[in-house]
């Protein structure tokens, strides 16, 4: 007795959609907070490069500049960029370049990120990992 095949039942199509719904409950989790991460680390990156640029600037116009972030946006004057997520915290920039010892950290941590906050001291800014209240460079 041959039987003939024709397509697939209800249940092994039932067994399938569990089987993704399963996988998919598990991994969407962990893509969010991948996705959280870096977006923290890439706005690490804007400030830091933001910083170093303002510090070219303060040199060679022999201007000073207080670099401070609220929310999504960091500024210095009139000079403004925006983020993608909050951040606190301020930095100074002498006529001469040099910095004032300060930070500024992101406000939602704990995603694994490598970096969540920029930190200064004199003539080296540098990316670094919160402890507590912390910014610790790397």
């Amino acid at each position: 007795m041959d039987r003939e095949m024709r397509g697939i039942t209800a249940i092994e199509m039932l067994v399938v959609v569990a089987i993704m719904g399963l996988l998919l409950g598990v991994t969407i989790p962990s893509f969010l907070k991948w996705r959280k991460s870096l977006s923290i680390e890439n706005d690490v990156y804007k400030i830091y490069a933001f910083i170093q640029q303002l510090r070219i600037k303060a040199f060679t116009t022999k201007t000073s500049y207080t670099v401070s972030a609220s929310n999504k946006q960091i500024c210095a004057g009139s000079d403004c960029i925006d983020l993608s997520n909050d951040f606190t915290g301020s930095i100074t920039i002498n006529e001469r370049g040099i910095l004032s010892n300060g930070s500024i950290n992101a406000t939602d941590t704990g995603y694994g990120e490598h970096y969540n906050c920029v930190v200064s001291a004199v003539v080296r800014v540098r990316k670094g990992k919160l402890n507590g209240a912390t910014c610790e460079a790397k």
